[in-house]
């Protein structure tokens, strides 16, 4: 479960969670391990184990990751239980030095060690490091979480918080620094860098419980007034646990997302030209029963691909669709059909060179996660 890409300097990187014995059911198993594997050419590396517990919070929709520092050594995160409500858990860190094959452990990515919920991290490079950023549940009364996700005020006084560090090469994390003291519950994160420096979408959550998204930028050393990327004007009690994806070329920002705004659900896409300042009205890229679960990939030409999950009369499909860099869009394709449930995860996607990579959780017994490699061009996917 749970696959996720980097674009290494040399190769792609792919993490995954299984489990670490062998059991009839994979969701019995007391023990998992996080994985590793390296694209070189069209070669997969032999699988390594990253870390292996018996701790681990094991979810579909809060992933974790392994990044790259620009000297070449590695980050991974995972996430572990800090107590026994159900979403009690904390984010943990390891590394490993440039060309090294063990990793060795840091401790916590966040300050804050209470039994509430941390997670939903997203990565980008900065200077010599990676600056993390993720959902902090510090604010939120011990023992009310689950409450919280259900859209409970009761549960506490206190909000999930969106925070932000920088995780240093040598094993260092900074200080964290609040970004927005009231935002979405479980949705994903998502960030990337621009000419004019970091930017991060998320899913907010105002006092009537319209949980648009929204984008915050890097402004010397702090963060600039929310951005709306689209009033929708979505009012839901609960979190969606649907987050956007973003990606960026030079100044220009691409913002993919799911609303079920109107009783609609849709996947949308916004562009900047601005570095996120602003947006253009967003365009309708599915209305045809989408899921959500979306991801979003900008290639150096421009070319821009959208994944998502779809529904389909047997559960579920993934979905594919590529803008060009004049704006227009291919025909949607679906690659593999799945169960629809929250078993078959996110999907993934990064253009590599020429490729398009995808990733996803093949629910449909026997599960599996699998990868597969498209031309990128906008043109060969609308042929």
């Amino acid at each position: 479960m749970a696959p996720r890409f980097w674009a290494g300097k040399d190769g792609v990187l792919l993490s995954w969670l299984e489990p670490a014995e062998t059991v009839a059911d994979p969701r019995s198993a007391k023990v998992w391990r996080m994985r590793l594997s390296t694209l070189k050419g069209e070669r997969w590396s032999a699988p390594r184990t990253v870390v292996t517990g018996a701790d681990f919070f094991r979810n579909w929709a809060d992933t974790p990751a392994v990044a790259e520092w620009a000297d070449g050594g590695l980050a991974a995160h995972w996430l572990e239980r800090l107590g026994e409500s159900t979403y009690a858990y904390g984010v943990k860190l390891a590394r490993s030095a440039p060309a090294g094959v063990e990793f060795s452990p840091v401790g916590l990515l966040h300050e804050d060690a209470s039994p509430t919920e941390h997670g939903f991290v997203s990565w980008i490079p900065e200077g010599d490091g990676l600056r993390a950023f993720w959902l902090d549940g510090r604010a939120m009364a011990a023992g009310g979480e689950e409450a919280h996700h259900e859209g409970d005020e009761a549960a506490g006084p206190g909000s999930m918080q969106l925070r932000s560090a920088v995780f240093s090469a040598d094993g260092r994390v900074s200080p964290s620094e609040l970004i927005d003291d009231r935002v979405c519950e479980c949705c994903q994160t998502d960030a990337a860098a621009t000419e004019s420096g970091a930017i991060v979408v998320y899913r907010d959550r105002d006092g009537e419980e319209i949980r648009d998204i929204e984008l915050r930028r890097r402004e010397g050393a702090g963060w600039s007034a929310p951005t709306r990327v689209a009033v929708d004007g979505w009012k839901i009690p609960g979190c969606p646990v649907n987050g956007p994806a973003v990606a960026a070329l030079g100044d220009e920002v691409l913002v993919f997302y799911f609303t079920g705004a109107e009783d609609r659900p849709r996947t949308r896409l916004a562009v900047s030209r601005d570095g996120g300042k602003s947006f253009a009205p967003p365009e309708t890229i599915d209305d045809d029963g989408p899921l959500g679960r979306v991801d979003l990939a900008l290639g150096a030409d421009g070319t821009a691909w959208m994944s998502w999950l779809e529904k389909s009369a047997d559960g579920g499909r993934l979905q594919l669709r590529c803008r060009t860099p004049a704006g227009q869009l291919s025909e949607p394709r679906s690659l593999a059909l799945n169960s629809g449930q929250r078993s078959a995860g996110v999907p993934r996607i990064l253009i590599d060179g020429e490729s398009l990579l995808v990733t996803w959780v093949d629910d449909l017994k026997p599960t599996a996660v699998k990868v597969a490699r498209l031309p990128a061009s906008c043109g060969a996917a609308a042929s």
